[in-house]
């Protein structure tokens, strides 16, 4: 409105007739009042903004109806996790907010948690994460922890302004653990009951412009109930790797005993890399005290290896010969496993995985299925059953390959579909075994 009426005093539209008889006094006015008026335009302004910001950015806050149960934490339409790329100290920002002064400056602004935060700026090292909750106002649980999932990379959580976790060296330059699922424990007495309570994570990147809870989930409840869910999902894994080693061990004293199946030396290789690797996924690995870096080492040179090592059981089972564009795809992926040995680079390992070791295995999928077609075509029946099986392991890789690359959060899957697969191929080779000693009973 002053504005406008600045306007219009300017160009002598005003119809005060006193004005217009006095145009020198009018200019002095003016030049006198506007530096005024636009200081006040400003400050209306910015608060304003201020008043749109917070009611932009203002979250609902999470009611927990109890602890003695798992609750999840999970960002979801009533309520969510909160994120900002700005400095703060996080023991005296819970602790201002927490006595009623929310004017700290920080803008925060809505996080999907469990997901990738990318960041605006690779500059960027540290980012922070805020999870409100209103607490029950009385529990029988003896002990309270929180779940955090898999975080990108080093953490320090704080819970109304107490740490009641970390993970990871903070100065290191190396990754630490970022598959790590975190389970920290909140100390007796630190819940404000029946009243708001401030989950803070300091969280430190590794990769360029992904930080935050990648994968998993995140919940609050009675640690035991907590502790037995994972270690039930992580034990299970474990038997599952057991059946694994027990086929794959099988088959390689198969080829000890006979030499020329070397479709068994392949499938037991095939079998004994997927435990590694399996192993390597495992929450359990943690427990050995191997650097990290060595860990993920190992796991980036058996995902180049093993693809090639299957298609070589497949080439060898359906008696196919080795040709030219077979020996310089295997070439090519040794010259990726020799990387990964002499590399300790992990953003390297990540890149070259992502954007080359992952799209050459379309060219073995395809050389496979030129396989099985062909033998299909021949009436054999083994082939049509490798072939259901390798197309239940390409959908349950696909899966789990897009959740690796933080493209959906989907549990993995792919231990899950192997299972079924290692023991169908079992089946078929034991199969194949009887058959060739009957053959060598009628002969006799």
């Amino acid at each position: 409105m002053f504005l406008f009426w600045h306007n219009d005093l300017v160009v002598g539209r005003g119809s005060r007739g006193s004005l217009r008889r006095s145009p020198q006094i009018l200019r002095r006015l003016i030049s006198s009042v506007s530096p005024f008026v636009s200081i006040s335009l400003r400050s209306s302004a910015s608060v304003l903004v201020l008043l749109f910001s917070s009611v932009l950015y203002a979250q609902p806050i999470q009611k927990i109806d109890s602890f003695d149960t798992i609750t999840s934490l999970d960002s979801g339409k009533e309520h969510t996790w909160e994120i900002t790329t700005q400095k703060l100290d996080p023991v005296s920002f819970s602790r201002s907010y927490l006595e009623g002064e929310s004017s700290s400056g920080i803008r925060w602004e809505p996080y999907k948690a469990p997901g990738v935060f990318q960041l605006p700026d690779v500059s960027i090292e540290t980012v922070y994460l805020l999870k409100k909750f209103v607490a029950p106002k009385d529990w029988n649980a003896s002990s309270i922890s929180i779940r955090l999932g898999t975080i990108t990379d080093k953490d320090r959580t704080y819970l109304n302004g107490k740490l009641i976790g970390a993970t990871g060296d903070g100065n290191s330059t190396f990754p630490q653990a970022y598959d790590k699922i975190r389970i920290y424990t909140i100390p007796p007495g630190l819940i404000r009951k029946g009243q708001e309570n401030l989950i803070l994570v300091e969280v430190k990147k590794f990769f360029r412009k992904e930080v935050g809870i990648e994968q998993d989930r995140t919940e609050i409840g009675d640690s035991s109930l907590i502790q037995k869910d994972l270690l039930r999902a992580e034990y299970i894994k474990i038997l599952l790797l057991m059946i694994y080693l027990t086929v794959g061990g099988y088959f390689l004293f198969l080829y000890v005993r006979r030499r020329t199946d070397k479709e068994n030396l392949y499938y037991g290789l095939f079998t004994l890399l997927l435990v590694v690797y399996q192993f390597l996924r495992n929450q359990t690995k943690y427990d050995l005290g191997i650097e990290f870096i060595y860990m993920k080492k190992l796991e980036y040179i058996i995902l180049t290896i093993l693809i090639p090592v299957f298609a070589a059981f497949i080439r060898t089972y359906f008696k196919f010969e080795r040709n030219l564009f077979s020996s310089v795809l295997d070439g090519i992926y040794l010259c990726f496993t020799l990387f990964y040995v002499v590399s300790n680079d992990v953003i390297h390992y990540n890149m070259l995985n992502k954007h080359v070791v992952q799209y050459g295995w379309f060219l073995y999928v395809g050389m496979i299925t030129y396989y099985l077609v062909r033998r299909m075509i021949a009436k054999n029946r083994d082939a049509l059953l490798i072939l259901g099986g390798v197309l239940i392991i390409v959908i349950a890789g696909v899966l789990d390959t897009l959740g690796a690359r933080n493209i959906i959060v989907f549990p993995r899957i792919v231990g899950y579909a192997f299972l079924f697969f290692i023991l169908s191929i079992a089946t078929i080779l034991a199969n194949k075994f009887v058959r060739l000693n009957e053959e060598v009973e009628e002969l006799n």
